[in-house]
């Protein structure tokens, strides 16, 4: 065995006990050497060599940053359909991106070797070269972000009349989403959804509800549900005296042919029940607040109405009601969201219009 294969297994199997380190040795390497390229050359600012050799390490940062899109994972390596095409446009608007920054960051390089030639050979004026250099650089860095700022409407443009790729992408996206670590952490037992998600049901798919009714929906009786006296419950917490006061006089009712929303002075809101095709109750959260929404939704599961402050009613008095109006009813506890996109906003997006119920 000669030192090449050696080197070529000890390299294979270090890699096969540590893979990460081969997705992460590649852009630490380029680090290294733009890092060195840049002490190297600022001992020698005042040469072309110096001033070439330090600029250069700005490709080699912009190709570091850029590693990830250049290499797919193995997870979007498995995937097959319109979710892999998604991914493979978004990967490619990336690239395209950075291919105008790293063209930008040499354009920098021309620039410095300019410059510091016109300096030695003492011009007064910037040379043709260094002009010419600077209009492209900045041409290139202020196109480097439109390729990912136009990705979505590339996406929307091409699949306009494909919904249902659409649909899938979406609720790839939700699914995804729900199985991030820590999404449920804190939640009791019981309000923890069964894992599982079914991508054919609403807009975007929808997860196991924690709580809903059965067909068939037949219409019942007038019902009305009031929000019910405070009691400790750390997924509520206790109102303030104005607002405690503003839930006693909220309530739903079902008057035997439309839902009506009751404030503390009047009625909210009627809304006929030919108009809504299934009610929801959600919960979603993040670090500094919680959101509970109650929503009336079409036959495309898009909200036809909102009340934005659902605190306080209870879910099995709700689901009677939504029972007694012969419509399906469901309860979704959607998590602990970490950044800024919420999941009720793509499960359940706003019909043309909606009305939001403030509930006051």
């Amino acid at each position: 065995m000669n030192r090449l294969q050696a080197w070529a297994r000890g390299t294979a199997y270090f890699f096969g006990r540590h893979p990460l380190l081969r997705r992460a040795w590649p852009p630490v390497a380029l680090v290294v050497a733009a890092v060195s390229m840049y002490r190297w050359g600022l001992h020698r600012q005042y040469t072309v060599p110096g001033v070439v050799v330090a600029t250069s390490a700005l490709p080699l940062i912009a190709v570091a940053a850029s590693w990830p899109v250049w290499r797919a994972s193995a997870e979007t390596r498995a995937l097959s359909g319109p979710v892999r095409w998604r991914r493979l446009q978004r990967r490619i608007c990336w690239r395209i991106g950075f291919l105008l920054l790293i063209a930008a960051a040499v354009a920098v390089v021309v620039i410095g070797y300019a410059y510091q030639s016109a300096w030695e050979s003492g011009a007064a004026m910037p040379s043709a070269l260094q002009t010419r250099a600077e209009v492209v650089a900045a041409c290139l860095a202020v196109a480097a972000p439109l390729p990912v700022a136009l990705d979505p409407l590339l996406w929307l443009a091409w699949t306009v009349r494909v919904p249902a790729v659409r649909r899938v992408v979406r609720a790839d996206w939700v699914a995804t989403q729900l199985q991030e670590d820590g999404r449920f952490r804190g939640y009791r037992d019981q309000d923890v959804p069964q894992p599982g998600y079914e991508p054919d049901l609403g807009w975007s798919g929808r997860p196991l509800p924690v709580l809903h009714n059965e067909p068939p929906y037949q219409r019942g009786e007038p019902v009305t549900v009031r929000v019910a006296p405070f009691r400790p419950d750390p997924w509520h917490p206790k109102p303030s005296r104005l607002e405690a006061a503003r839930l006693e006089h909220v309530s739903v009712s079902w008057d035997g042919t439309a839902f009506v929303f009751t404030g503390r002075r009047e009625r909210l809101l009627r809304v006929p029940a030919e108009n809504v095709a299934e009610v929801v109750h959600v919960h979603e959260s993040n670090r500094s607040m919680a959101w509970n929404r109650l929503m009336l939704l079409d036959s495309r599961g898009r909200r036809v109405a909102t009340m934005h402050s659902a605190y306080g009613f209870e879910p099995a008095e709700l689901c009677a009601l939504v029972t007694a109006a012969g419509l399906p009813f469901a309860q979704y506890h959607l998590g602990e969201t970490t950044t800024v996109l919420t999941l009720k906003g793509r499960l359940f997006p706003l019909a043309r219009g909606h009305v939001r119920i403030s509930g006051a």
